[in-house]
C-alpha cells in the first residue's frame, strides 16, 4: 500500500493538535442520541410515560436533525435493531424526510414512519428494485400530498415503479391500469390514437372515454378510477339502466372533485426528479413507460402552478423542448430555477421522436414566458463523439432562438449550457479574430452573469467572458464550479472527477482552490447516497467514487492539506467514509461472492483506510460518537475478501483506536475476534494477537478473555523457537501477563493454572534476546508498564515490564529515554529499586534502563 507503514503509532504531527469536537452542542446532542439508540428509545419511552411536553418539545426542536442525522449517517448495531422501529414512532411531527439509502432503514421502519408522519413539507426519496420499500413509499406520498411543498425522487430502478409513484401524485391508482396498456390496448391503440400516446390516463378500452382522450395527457389525468369505473359501467349499460338526474350528476361530481382535492398534490414550490438509472431500452425496443412518465411529469406541472424551483435529470434527449411545449406554460410566474439536465447512459438514452413526445420547433421562443426566472441548467453529458448527430445538437436555427430568447430576459443571472453545443454564444465580436479582445458574448455588451456553465466545450478557454463563475477545464477555479455545480448529473461528474485527477496530478493546488475540491467532493459522496447494485451502472458509480477518494488522499498527502481540515470537514469525511466501507462489505457478504473483493472494491477501501489514518479520523470518530459503527466497520472489513494489506491496516486502526482510552476497549473486546484460520500467517496473527492484548488491559473484559479455549489458544502461541516466532510470542505473553495480573482470584480457568502459566512466560522471555530490535513494533502504553513494577507477587510480570521498557529503549532511544524522563519514569525505577525484595534478573535490567537513560540525556 502506498504513503505509510502500517504502523499507526508514528507522530500525526500537527494534525494531532487540533481540537477533535463537534462545531456545536446541538450537534454533540444528536451525534450521542442517535448513535445510542437504544439509550435513546427507552430513555423517551420512560419520559412520555410522566411528561408528554418533553416529547413534544423533542420533536419539534430536535426531530427533523436527528431523523436526518440518522438516515444519512447511521449504520445501526445488531443490538440496536429492535429500537429502530420504535424510534421512528417518536419521529410524528416530522416535515422533513430524507431517506436516500436501503441501510438504515428496513421497509418495516419506513412503514412505520410513514404511518406516524402526516404533516411532511419536504420530501427525499430514493428508488431502489424493492416492492415492499415502494409499498412504504407511497403511504409517504399519500400521508402526505396536502402538506408537501418540497419533493425529491431519484430513480435508481425501473421506470415502472417510479411512475407509480408519479400517478400517486396525479391522483390516480397506476396499478390498475399500467397491465392493461402495457399488454393488448396500447398496441391497439398505436394504430388508432398516435397523438394520444402519452396519455397518463390510457383506459382506451371505453368508446365514451374518445372525448377526453383529445384533451391529452394533462387533461385526463385528473379522472379518478372510481370515475373511470363509474363512467364504464354506464357505457355497458346505458340501454338498461335508468337516466341519471342533472342533480345526481351534479353531487356526484362535486363528490369526485372533493375526492381529487384530496389525492392530488398542489402545494409543491420544488420538484425534483433524478432519472439516476434505467433498466429499459428505449431504442432497441419501445418502452411505453416513458409515455407514462412525461405526462405525468406534465401533471405535476399543471397542477402545481407557484413551482419556485424543477428539476429532471433524464435520459429523454432534449426535455428542455417538452418543458417549453407544455401548455400551461405562462401560469408558471413564480418559477425561478429550472433544470433540464441530460445524462447520456449509452444504448439508453430515448429519442424525443421515438416516444411521440409532442413539442413545438420553436420552442425556444417560449423561454421569455418564463418572466422570473434566475437559474437555467439545461446541460447534456453526451460523448464528443455523438455530440453533432441530430439527436442531441441543435440547428443553427434553434441556437439563434435561443440567444434571442436571452436577451429578453434581464433576470437570468444563470445559465449552465455544459455539453451543448449552445455554448457558441461565447464568441469573440470579430469572428476573424484568433485571440480574446474584449466582450465574448456579442449581443450581451453591458449585462454580466453570475455563473456562466461551459463545462465539455471549447467556448470556457475565452478570456473575457462575462460571468463572475465559469464552469469548465481552462483553470482549476473552473474545474471547482463544475464540480459544485454538476453534481446532478453523474455522467458529467465522471469527467468532472476525471479532468481534477489529472490536473492534480500535472499542477500544484493551493489550499483555497484544495479545500473547495475537498469539500465538493465530500458533497458528491454524500449526495450519492447508495449507488446501485447492477452491472455497468455499479460499477460506473464506484469507479467515480474511487477517483474522488485518489483526488482526496492525493490533497493530503502530496498536497500538505491535512492542517487545513477543520473539525466539520473531518466529521463529515468520516461519516461517508463509513457508509462507503459498510456498503460495500455488506454487499459482498450478501452476494456472497467469489473468494475476492472485486479490485475496484479493494482501491476503495484501500484509500478510505489510508484517508482515516492520515486525517486522524478515529478521534473524530470517538468525539462525535460514532465509535461503534468505526469498529464496526473496521471489523466488516477485515472480515471481507479484501487483500492481507487491508485486513492488516483495519486491526492496526483497531489497535490504534482501542489503546486511546480504557473507556472503549469493552466496546472493541466484545466485538473482536480471533481469527484461527489465519494460523499459517504469522504476519497477521501478530496483528490478531495485538489487538487482543490492547483491549485485554481492560479489568471489565475479564469474563470474556478467561475462559478455557482463549487461555490454551494463547499458551499456545507462547512458543518461540526462532526470531519469527517473537511477535506471535511477545504478544501471547502479554496478553497471559494481562489476565495473571487481575490476581489468583480471578483465575477461573483450572487448566492450564496461573501457575503454569507465569511459568511458561518465564521460560520463554528469557529465550528472547533483548539486545536486539526484534520486530520493531511496540504495543503497549508507557504508564500501564511501569504500573507492574509495583506487582511483587507476580515477579514474572516485574520481569516482563522491566524487559518491555528496556527493549524499548534499545529499538528507539530517543522516543523512549525521554517519554521515561517527561513522564516520571526514572523516578518510578529508583522507587522500585529502593524497595528491594527484587529477583536479581529484575535488578539487572532496572539498572540498565537508568545507565542508557542517563547517558543519552548526557549526549543531548
Amino acid at each position: 500500500m502506498a504513503h505509510i507503514a502500517l504502523n499507526p503509532e508514528i507522530s500525526r504531527g500537527a494534525a494531532s493538535s487540533v481540537l477533535h469536537c463537534p462545531d456545536t452542542l446541538q450537534d454533540l446532542c444528536v451525534f450521542y442520541l442517535i448513535n445510542n439508540v437504544d439509550i435513546l428509545v427507552q430513555s423517551l419511552n420512560k419520559t412520555q410515560d410522566t411528561n408528554e411536553e418533553f416529547t413534544s418539545l423533542f420533536s419539534l426542536l430536535h426531530a427533523n436533525r436527528m431523523l436526518g442525522y440518522y438516515n444519512k449517517c447511521c449504520i445501526p448495531c445488531d443490538h440496536e435493531l429492535p429500537y429502530i422501529d420504535k424510534l421512528m414512532e417518536h419521529f410524528y411531527q416530522c416535515d422533513e424526510i430524507s431517506i436516500t439509502t436501503t441501510i438504515p432503514l428496513t421497509e418495516k421502519n419506513v412503514q412505520t414512519l410513514a404511518n406516524s408522519c402526516k404533516s411532511v413539507r419536504r420530501l427525499d426519496l430514493t428508488c431502489f428494485d424493492n416492492n415492499a420499500q415502494f409499498a412504504a413509499y407511497r403511504g409517504l406520498l399519500e400521508n402526505n400530498l396536502p402538506h408537501l411543498t418540497s419533493l425529491k425522487l431519484s430513480q435508481k430502478c425501473e421506470e415502472d415503479c417510479t411512475v407509480d409513484l408519479l400517478n400517486v401524485l396525479g391522483g390516480r391508482d397506476f396499478d390498475a391500469n399500467i397491465d392493461s396498456s402495457d399488454d393488448d390496448d396500447n398496441n391497439n391503440n398505436d394504430d388508432d390514437d398516435d397523438d394520444n400516446n402519452n396519455n397518463a390516463d390510457d383506459d382506451a378500452t371505453t368508446a365514451a372515454a374518445d372525448d377526453d382522450d383529445k384533451q391529452g395527457a394533462t387533461g385526463n389525468i385528473k379522472k379518478t378510477e372510481g370515475d373511470s369505473a363509474e363512467k364504464t359501467d354506464l357505457q355497458i349499460d346505458n340501454l338498461d339502466t335508468e337516466t341519471v338526474t342533472d342533480t345526481e350528476t351534479v353531487e356526484s361530481e362535486d363528490k369526485q372533485s372533493e375526492i381529487i382535492s384530496n389525492k392530488l398534490i398542489s402545494n409543491l414550490k420544488t420538484f425534483s426528479y433524478l432519472q439516476l438509472d434505467s433498466c429499459a431500452h428505449p431504442n432497441c425496443e419501445p418502452c411505453s413507460s416513458f409515455g407514462w412518465f412525461y405526462a405525468l411529469l406534465s401533471r405535476v406541472i399543471s397542477s402545481n402552478q407557484h413551482l419556485q424551483s424543477f428539476k429532471l435529470v433524464t435520459i429523454i434527449s432534449n426535455p428542455i423542448e417538452w418543458f417549453l411545449s407544455q401548455p400551461d406554460l405562462s401560469k408558471l410566474k413564480d418559477l425561478q430555477s429550472l433544470c433540464l439536465s441530460l445524462e447520456f447512459m449509452d444504448d439508453y438514452v430515448a429519442d424525443s421522436d421515438e416516444i411521440k413526445m409532442p413539442y413545438t420547433d420553436k420552442f425556444f421562443t417560449n423561454l421569455p414566458v418564463l418572466q422570473n426566472l434566475r437559474h437555467l441548467d439545461i446541460s447534456c453529458s453526451v460523448p464528443v463523439e455523438d455530440f453533432m448527430s441530430s439527436m442531441f445538437s441543435y440547428s443553427e436555427q434553434t441556437v439563434e432562438m435561443f440567444i434571442e430568447a436571452l436577451k429578453v430576459m434581464p433576470q437570468l443571472k444563470s445559465l449552465d449550457i455544459s455539453g451543448t453545443n449552445l455554448a457558441t454564444i461565447i464568441c469573440h465580436t470579430d469572428k476573424g479574430d484568433q485571440k480574446c479582445r474584449g466582450h465574448c458574448m456579442p449581443g450581451f455588451e453591458g449585462r454580466r452573469f453570475d455563473f456562466l456553465g461551459l463545462y465539455g466545450t471549447d467556448s470556457c478557454t475565452h478570456k473575457f467572458i462575462p460571468a463572475d463563475r465559469v464552469s469548465g477545464t481552462a483553470s482549476i477555479e473552473q474545474l471547482v464550479e463544475a464540480l459544485k455545480s454538476l453534481q446532478h448529473n453523474g455522467m458529467l461528474m465522471s469527467a468532472v472527477i476525471q479532468d481534477i485527477s489529472k490536473w492534480i496530478k500535472e499542477h500544484r493546488v493551493g489550499s483555497t482552490a484544495g479545500l473547495a475540491l475537498v469539500d465538493g467532493l465530500i458533497m458528491f459522496v454524500t449526495q450519492l447516497g447508495e449507488w446501485n447494485d447492477s452491472g455497468a451502472s455499479e460499477e460506473f458509480e464506484e469507479k467515480s467514487i474511487c477517483i474522488a477518494l485518489e483526488i482526496m488522499l492525493s490533497l493530503v498527502v502530496d498536497h500538505g492539506m491535512v492542517e487545513c481540515f477543520t473539525v466539520r470537514r473531518k466529521r463529515l469525511l468520516l461519516e461517508q467514509l463509513l457508509n462507503v466501507c459498510n456498503m460495500m462489505c455488506t454487499r459482498v457478504r450478501w452476494k456472497l461472492r467469489a473468494t475476492r473483493i472485486t479490485e475496484q472494491r479493494t482501491k476503495i477501501l484501500e484509500k478510505s483506510l489510508l484517508l482515516i489514518f492520515h486525517l486522524d479520523l478515529e478521534r473524530t470518530a470517538m468525539y462525535s460518537y460514532r465509535f461503534k459503527q468505526y469498529i464496526q466497520v473496521l471489523l466488516g472489513i477485515f472480515h471481507s475478501p479484501v487483500r492481507q494489506n487491508e485486513k492488516l491496516f483495519s486491526l492496526n486502526l483497531l489497535y490504534s483506536v482501542c489503546k486511546n482510552n480504557q473507556e472503549y476497549k469493552v466496546v472493541a473486546g466484545k466485538k473482536l475476534e480471533l481469527v484461527k484460520k489465519y494460523s499459517d500467517d504469522k504476519t497477521l496473527r501478530e496483528v490478531i494477537t495485538a489487538t487482543l492484548v490492547g483491549v485485554s488491559e481492560n479489568p471489565g473484559l475479564i469474563t470474556w478473555s478467561m475462559i478455557s479455549g482463549m487461555v490454551s489458544m494463547f499458551e499456545e502461541l507462547l512458543s518461540y523457537e526462532n526470531e519469527e516466532d517473537f511477535g506471535v510470542s511477545s504478544n501471547a505473553a502479554d496478553f497471559l501477563i494481562m489476565q495473571a495480573l487481575h490476581g489468583p482470584e480471578a483465575w477461573t480457568v483450572r487448566k492450564p493454572s496461573r501457575d503454569e502459566i507465569l511459568e511458561k512466560i518465564d521460560q520463554v522471555m528469557h529465550k528472547w534476546d533483548m539486545n536486539k530490535p526484534i520486530g520493531g513494533k511496540i504495543r503497549w502504553s508507557l504508564s500501564t508498564v511501569l504500573s507492574h513494577l509495583d506487582s511483587y507477587s507476580t515477579p514474572v510480570a516485574q520481569y516482563w515490564a522491566a524487559w518491555l521498557i528496556y527493549n524499548s529503549i534499545i529499538v528507539s532511544p530517543k522516543r523512549y529515554c525521554e517519554m521515561l524522563e517527561s513522564g516520571d519514569g526514572l523516578a518510578k525505577i529508583d522507587s522500585v529499586l529502593q524497595h528491594g525484595g527484587l529477583r536479581d534478573d529484575i535488578v539487572i535490567l532496572l539498572e540498565k534502563i537508568r545507565t542508557l537513560t542517563m547517558e543519552y540525556k548526557e549526549q543531548r
